[in-house]
């Protein structure tokens, strides 16, 4: 009886072992459908001459996910899908802000340009295979980045409070596809999520690109990304920040 206080210490603290040490990967069964909703602020800094301009611009797109396959070694077949477009923009000309919805193209004809650029966007799937790991395998060429703010490359291991890991990778922002450096450290191990802060560079990022992601540890899939940095194009600069939020795990 006398071991029995010590018995009970470690049954107590075996479930706080499990909760603060654990290895992920992406973990969907085939049919799994998930939705995000991709928030991105931005104000575009420009110099013509002697002018100088700033142009605020908020973008929301919604988005379904789908696993087609999922292979005998683990790798994930996933299929991606734009279903709405949601922007507004500060008319330089009037000060007004423009309001454009593809779920309502005809309310907004100055727009027409903007629907017909997002119309060739919305509908159309697209492919992308990854690794139980989060490595990219194959892709097709349709919104090739759509996955990359809800699919992170996880580490070998068991990550705790502390566990941190790199990764180099080729991205497309603002139309330019550019080389990131990233470094991702863990804050915190919670019952359901994993909270990673990261810090990437690259070449057009005049400041390090931060960014605060939150992982589902039953799916391995990233729950919310929160990202914020200035990128330098030369006469043009973008303030940017972003957010998703992914639903159905």
């Amino acid at each position: 009886m006398k071991h029995l206080p010590a018995l009970l210490l470690c049954l107590l603290s075996a479930p706080m072992a499990l909760l603060g040490q654990q290895e992920l990967f992406l973990q969907l069964k085939k049919g799994s459908s998930l939705k995000s909703v991709l928030n991105t602020d931005m104000i575009m800094h420009m110099e013509m001459g002697q002018k100088k301009m700033s142009v605020p611009t908020n973008t929301v797109v919604y988005s379904n996910i789908l696993v087609k396959e999922v292979a005998a070694n683990g790798n994930l077949t996933f299929e991606f899908e734009v279903t709405r477009i949601i922007m507004d923009i500060q008319d330089q000309k009037t000060g007004q802000t423009q309001h454009y919805d593809s779920d309502k193209p005809e309310d907004t004809k100055e727009y027409k340009k903007a629907d017909e650029r997002f119309r060739s966007q919305i509908g159309k799937k697209s492919w992308a295979v990854y690794s139980n790991k989060g490595a990219l395998i194959s892709k097709d060429t349709v919104n090739s980045n759509s996955l990359s703010e809800l699919i992170l490359l996880l580490p070998e291991g068991k990550l705790e409070k502390g566990s941190t890991w790199t990764e180099e990778k080729n991205t497309e922002m603002s139309g330019m596809n550019i080389k990131l450096s990233t470094e991702y450290l863990v804050k915190s191990v919670e019952e359901e999520y994993v909270l990673v802060e990261s810090i990437s560079k690259g070449e057009i990022l005049k400041e390090p690109l931060m960014s605060i992601i939150r992982i589902h540890r039953r799916t391995g899939m990233i729950a919310e990304h929160s990202s914020k940095g200035l990128i330098d194009m030369g006469l043009m600069k973008i303030d940017m920040s972003n957010k998703v939020l992914v639903n159905g795990m």
